[in-house]
């Protein structure tokens, strides 16, 4: 038979049952420490005696008779958990029905329970998953004790030791919780004691219980070992793996994978390391090697430069001197034929005179053809030197600015290098970094599963 919702809404409309409409707290108040069943035997619980205690004591709140089995109760998770990250950083999280909590492979996690528990002191509660969520391959624990006189909610420790991802709905089941009865005891006695004890007697007296009935569940035998990992995998929608394939698998697996391709990875980075480490090197020898003749090149070309343009000062002051020479010696013969005719004054003769003026005027012609002949000179010469200074400058100029440029070029290229070199060197370096941090937490990890394993006797 079940027992539903109708039927305890039917059970409290009994006029006799009016204690049970009571508030939980009131009604742990009153038997927290006060067996109202004494003729109930110390074992575990049935579900029909269970339904009578949550009903009396208000042992579980809220309760609901669609979660009762023959000997346990399901309960639901409320939503609320909680984990730490890699950082070691705590989250509180609720789930939401379009943000589910998802058990990622090899996690713990922590979930709150809906029921609020108020364990009367009689009694001792023990949980562990059901059996379907068993066979998803998680880990709760072996079976926790919930001690008498315990109130509050239960926080389970959740472990994923395989490699699938599941997916909890708020609501899904995932523990079943059975009940004890501790052997009696004096101090729980209710008979024979006065005043309020008197009158919750008689309440007691008065309950009719009759409505509730012994759940029995209907078992189908011999059920293929298939069809209960296809149910525990599939065919709870509240709690689910992620994806279609039926299959359980450990996570350390995984993590050995997991831990080989993150050494493989570390190792192909650190021989980019030295590759790269090894190729600047090279480049490096190569541009000091080309910038020591890059300077050479430019003190010869510096050197050249500096020659050619003594060398045009030098002839210019030669040319300079003999134009000089030249021009002293016709003042000269000026200045002698000045002469001859203050002389010939004295001694005047028409003849002499005439011959006097066609010297004079030979010589004039010849001084006017000798600054001709230099002015000729000077322009040619001028413009030959400035055509040749302005070649020597056109060749030398670009020269001497390229070799300025390699020979700057390895401070500004051994500068970005440096800068090119220690970004790439960081990130690799950074990369290797996590990497072998990577490595280790893997490693840890994969050490702290079999010293677990190893500690439940592989069974887990």
């Amino acid at each position: 038979m079940k027992f539903t919702g109708t039927d305890l809404q039917a059970l409290l409309a009994i006029p006799e049952n009016a204690y049970l409409t009571k508030s939980s707290e009131e009604k742990y108040a009153d038997f927290a420490q006060k067996d109202p069943f004494p003729n109930v035997s110390s074992a575990l619980l049935n579900s029909s005696d269970v339904i009578k205690y949550i009903l009396t004591t208000g042992m579980i709140d809220p309760f609901v008779p669609e979660k009762m089995a023959e000997a346990t109760y399901n309960c639901t998770f409320s939503g609320k958990y909680f984990y730490w990250d890699g950082q070691n950083m705590q989250h509180t999280c609720d789930a939401t029905k379009d943000k589910p909590l998802k058990l990622h492979p090899n996690s713990i996690t922590y979930l709150e329970m809906t029921p609020m528990f108020r364990v009367p002191h009689y009694i001792a509660l023990r949980f562990n998953l059901k059996v379907s969520n068993a066979y998803k391959g998680l880990l709760l624990g072996t079976g926790p004790i919930v001690d008498p006189g315990f109130v509050g909610k239960l926080y389970i420790p959740l472990h994923n030791l395989t490699s699938n991802e599941y997916v909890i709905h708020r609501d899904a089941d995932l523990i079943t919780i059975e009940f004890t009865k501790l052997s009696p005891h004096r101090e729980w006695c209710i008979e024979g004691r006065r005043g309020r004890d008197l009158i919750l007697l008689e309440t007691l007296n008065g309950l009719n219980f009759g409505l509730i009935p012994y759940i029995q569940k209907e078992i189908k035998p011999n059920r293929l070992f298939a069809t209960y990992i296809e149910k525990a995998l599939h065919q709870d929608s509240q709690f689910c793996k992620v994806d279609d394939v039926s299959s359980v698998s450990s996570s350390v697996q995984q993590l050995k994978r997991d831990v080989d391709d993150a050494i493989k990875k570390s190792e192909v980075t650190n021989k980019q390391v030295y590759q790269f480490l090894k190729d600047s090197e090279s480049r490096e020898n190569f541009i000091k090697s080309f910038s020591i003749l890059a300077i050479i090149s430019l003190m010869l070309t510096t050197a050249g430069l500096f020659i050619s343009v003594g060398w045009y000062f030098n002839n210019a002051q030669e040319y300079s001197d003999t134009y000089l020479r030249k021009q002293m010696q016709i003042e000269l013969e000026i200045a002698d034929i000045k002469g001859q005719i203050v002389a010939s004054n004295s001694d005047y003769c028409y003849d002499s005179e005439m011959e006097s003026k066609t010297q004079l005027q030979e010589l004039i012609a010849n001084l006017d053809q000798l600054k001709r002949q230099l002015e000729n000179e000077t322009n040619h010469r001028t413009q030959s030197d400035t055509c040749i200074i302005k070649v020597v400058l056109f060749f030398t100029l670009p020269i001497i600015a390229v070799l300025i440029v390699f020979a700057c070029l390895p401070c500004f290229s051994k500068y970005k290098k440096c800068c090119n070199k220690f970004s790439k060197f960081y990130r690799i370096t950074e990369q290797v970094k996590d990497l072998n941090k990577k490595v280790e937490e893997l490693t840890c990890q994969l050490k702290e599963i079999k010293k677990a394993n190893g500690d439940n006797g592989g069974c887990n």
